[in-house]
């Protein structure tokens, strides 16, 4: 049994490269941080509370550092650009559909990897916005910033520069900035109620190597977008 006080490497789902794993053991060695290991030939002068005291202590005591490793790791992940001035022409709504032969997929594998994608910006986008907070002088929220469930019809609940509620959907795609994306109806009504406090986070170029992307912020979706139905759920009703 042995009691650390070391960095959390499993931060956001562990997504962290071998670069950024470098570049915290640099900044543990240039701050002179020692890893606090206790091995259990010398636990025989503890009880549990001296324990439990002990490590607190050691958090209190370091809690700045990590602070300011969460923000080293925030930097060059996530690079907020302007959204293109011209987007490409949708295809016509009332255009026919292909319906020459497309190749078998295997349906379980693209589903896990579209959602280890929409994972990973979801952490990033969680990690932005608390730093984003803090560098604004609220830290207050920037402890309220969470992800929410599936069915919220949101990714993350975060706050404008006055304090107020908004409800972020993450959106990440490893292509250009103009790929469209899906919604669901449930989020598409979401949208909907809270137009004022509704913000679409596209990430876009995602590389995986490096856990970084471009992105932009979307605050009036329904304005700048066209939406078009792709299934439709059918009832029986004769």
């Amino acid at each position: 049994i042995e009691v650390y006080c070391n960095v959390d490497y499993k931060y956001a789902g562990d997504l962290l490269t071998e670069k950024h794993k470098e570049a915290l053991e640099n900044y543990m060695q240039t701050h002179k941080i020692e890893i606090n290991r206790l091995e259990v030939n010398n636990l025989s002068g503890y009880d549990w509370d001296k324990l439990v005291e002990e490590s607190r202590q050691c958090i209190i005591d370091n809690f700045k550092h990590y602070e300011q490793m969460i923000a080293l790791l925030a930097q060059n992940r996530l690079r907020e650009q302007v959204p293109p001035a011209q987007f490409a022409a949708p295809p016509p709504a009332d255009a026919v559909p292909s319906f020459a032969p497309q190749p078998a997929k295997d349906h379980v594998a693209e589903a896990k990897a579209k959602k280890e994608l929409g994972d990973a910006g979801e952490a990033l986008v969680l990690l932005w916005e608390r730093e984003r907070l803090k560098q604004n002088n609220q830290k207050k929220s920037a402890k309220k910033v969470e992800k929410k469930a599936d069915g919220e019809g949101y990714d993350i609940l975060s706050f404008d520069k006055e304090g107020k509620e908004v409800y972020i959907e993450v959106k990440t795609t490893t292509q250009s900035a103009e790929a469209p994306f899906f919604m669901s109806a449930h989020e598409v009504a979401f949208a909907r109620l809270h137009p004022q406090q509704y913000w679409v986070y596209r990430l876009y170029n995602y590389d995986e190597a490096t856990n970084s992307a471009d992105f932009f912020i979307i605050k009036d979706l329904h304005q700048r977008a066209e939406f078009r139905p792709m299934n439709f759920k059918v009832y029986i009703t004769q």
